[in-house]
């Protein structure tokens, strides 16, 4: 294993100094303007971040997990004030908002880098260097074996941030953030749609002043709605607007809604919440996101990983998610194992077959398994010395899901050559 022990690089945190670094709370930062005024791109963010950050992960030599190595600690905790769920969480959103996520790797501590201040330098053989601008004058350069660089594809740039969920998504938001300030303006005018107050008799501009100041003063704002007022001089009420139902905002709010999920792959069930799921639809819709979005997603962080962090600190080992201990994805393979169980007792499916559905190694046989191969093996013995002393050939027919094909070939070839019982039974010896 090799290690940098070089001195650490000086450069601000820009998640504590950064004011133009934006803020998951408060939305402080060049994409306040847009992220933070979207529900819904707020919540497919925070979603993506939340389920792969908490993914289950280890350290590999060969097959076998390695307790203890400086990779896991670097990962673990993940630079000052922070530890790996919040820095892959915001690495995401990072990607998702911007094209691409920077990591720092200064000497045995991982910092993650302000996507807005980074330049990447490249060249027609790939890129150079990495510029980090700490504000006004001053910028700090990093070479490329020090970042950990993992970008989105970019159709016509290889090796640039690539193309942002959110610039591909920008109008749906801006959809929806202008169907919220729709609603927003209807509620603060007044409350109920839009009226015109009619009469035939000739009224001064005072009075309709005095008139208008009185209905506003009654009626205006959503708390209001409902309350009895009399109009004098003949004055009547006549809608002239559309109530919110009825208006097209809320079908366009809906149809910004569905935009944003299909860019961001999260099943808009995931983000509506309580409002319509059920016991069985939301874990279903959870298990399609990963499935679909989120484990796409970690096998190029595995690959980003390994070549840009582990490569560079012990090349010996890999860093790898552990899928086989994602609980919702484990009650699907628990169905999955006890159905095909209950086909392969009914004789529906071979061993073979239920084997390669299940990632089972025809080399991995348990003792259950063994003692069924030889309880097989001893009916096909008898069959065949019963064969021979009926003067036929000893090579009879015999099959089993227990015995392996080989193992079958293995056993006729010497059952043609078998003329006594002794040698009929030798031919089934190991």
């Amino acid at each position: 294993m090799s290690t940098l022990f070089t001195a650490r690089r000086a450069v601000d945190l820009p998640w504590i100094n950064d004011g133009r670094y934006y803020d998951l709370v408060s939305g402080r930062g060049t994409i306040q303007s847009k992220m933070a005024k979207s529900p819904w791109a707020f919540a497919c963010m925070n979603i993506r971040g939340q389920e792969l950050a908490n993914l289950p992960w280890h350290i590999y030599k060969g097959d076998k997990i390695v307790e203890s190595h400086p990779l896991i600690d670097m990962l673990t905790d993940f630079g000052p004030e922070s530890n790996y769920q919040q820095g892959v969480c915001a690495s995401e959103i990072d990607t998702l908002s911007f094209g691409a996520w920077y990591w720092l790797r200064d000497v045995d501590i991982l910092k993650r880098l302000n996507p807005q201040k980074m330049l990447v330098n490249k060249t027609s053989s790939g890129i150079k260097s990495f510029t980090f601008d700490k504000g006004g004058k001053e910028e700090q350069t990093f070479g490329r074996d020090e970042i950990i660089y993992f970008r989105e594809y970019h159709p016509e740039d290889d090796l640039g941030p690539g193309i942002s969920v959110m610039e591909v998504c920008k109008k749906s938001v801006n959809a929806e953030i202008e169907a919220l300030l729709m609603m927003e303006a209807l509620f603060k005018n007044d409350a109920v749609p839009g009226l015109l107050l009619t009469t035939d008799q000739d009224v001064t501009e005072d009075e309709a002043n005095r008139v208008l100041k009185w209905w506003n003063a009654r009626f205006g704002g959503s708390r209001n709605k409902g309350k009895v007022g009399i109009a004098a001089k003949g004055l009547k009420p006549e809608i002239v607007g559309s109530t919110v139902k009825d208006s097209a905002v809320m079908e366009m709010l809906d149809q910004a809604h569905n935009d944003i999920c299909v860019a961001f792959r999260v099943p808009k069930l995931l983000v509506e919440g309580l409002t319509n799921a059920t016991f069985t639809n939301g874990p279903e819709a959870r298990k399609y996101l990963i499935e679909d979005t989120i484990k796409p997603r970690a096998v190029e962080y595995e690959n980003v990983i390994n070549q840009d962090l582990v490569n560079k600190v012990d090349s010996s080992v890999e860093f790898h998610f552990a899928w086989d201990e994602v609980g919702i994805l484990q009650e699907d393979q628990t169905a999955k194992e006890q159905r095909l169980s209950s086909m392969f007792d009914k004789g529906i499916i071979s061993d073979k077959y239920y084997r390669q559905e299940m990632g089972i190694e025809e080399s991995a046989k348990g003792e259950e398994k063994e003692d069924k191969a030889e309880i097989a093996e001893g009916k096909w013995e008898k069959k065949a010395v019963k064969a021979l002393l009926r003067g036929e050939d000893a090579n009879v027919p015999f099959e089993s899901d227990y015995i392996s094909t080989d193992r079958s070939y293995l056993i006729s070839a010497r059952l043609s050559n078998a003329k006594s019982v002794d040698a009929v039974r030798s031919c089934f010896n190991a």
